[in-house]
């Protein structure tokens, strides 16, 4: 018989997936912005379970706590940014690079920069890990903690404090959005969670496949 520990995971699936598809269904009867709220706050949890993924399969399985997954999230987020926006055009928004608009003469501007722009983050934040791995490899327990802390921290007022780096305190808006002129805008934000969702679905299958594998039997040792 299976465990009831067994049915959460596939319940919890199967009731997201149920309210993806049924959010767009009530939107005629939104008069008060209930789901299109809901939507766009489900798109944020979903962006925030893919970020706790990674933070489980350190802190989880091997009992390892490591803050530097808010910086690797930091560096992703603003590296995807400035490759997807186009160069800065005002004096009260200044930031680095702004490399959107030079796949345009490509032909290609609905969809390669957004693909550029993630591969970009995803090399950044692991440029960072490794750059950050050297000095802390031998840290245990609550040192690497404080060791990773500090370099979240560093960071994050090191955005704020320079101001044309990625737009001081103020953050960047008017980011390009994947896929966004395929889509009626009306419509977009479910489209938008429904990327969230898949994304977060296919890492949460992934990490549960290699967590039953020899590197996942490796990772619960270390914290034994």
């Amino acid at each position: 018989m299976m465990r009831a520990g067994r049915l959460v995971t596939p319940v919890t699936l199967l009731l997201v997936a149920v309210f993806v598809v049924a959010l767009p269904a009530e939107r005629s009867r939104d008069t008060m912005g209930t789901v299109s709220f809901l939507a766009g706050f489900a798109t944020t949890v979903a962006m925030y379970g893919i970020i706790t993924l990674g933070l489980n399969v350190q802190w989880g399985y091997t009992g390892v706590f490591n803050f530097g997954v808010a910086a690797f999230f930091m560096v992703g987020a603003y590296t995807a940014a400035i490759f997807a926006k186009p160069p800065a055009d005002s004096e009260f928004v200044r930031y680095i690079g702004g490399f959107g608009d030079v796949l345009s003469p490509f032909g290609s501007d609905q969809w390669l920069p957004f693909l550029v722009a993630t591969l970009a983050a995803g090399l950044a934040s692991g440029l960072l890990a490794f750059l950050l791995s050297i000095p802390t490899l031998r840290l245990r327990e609550d040192y690497l903690a404080i060791a990773t802390i500090g370099v979240a921290e560093l960071l994050r007022r090191v955005t704020i404090q320079e101001d044309g780096l990625v737009n001081s305190n103020r953050g960047l808006i008017g980011i390009p959005r994947p896929f966004y002129d395929y889509f009626d805008p009306v419509d977009y934000k479910y489209v938008y969670l429904a990327i969230a969702v898949l994304v977060l679905l296919l890492l949460y299958l992934a990490v549960e496949r290699g967590i039953r594998s020899p590197w996942g039997r490796v990772l619960r040792a270390l914290r034994e």
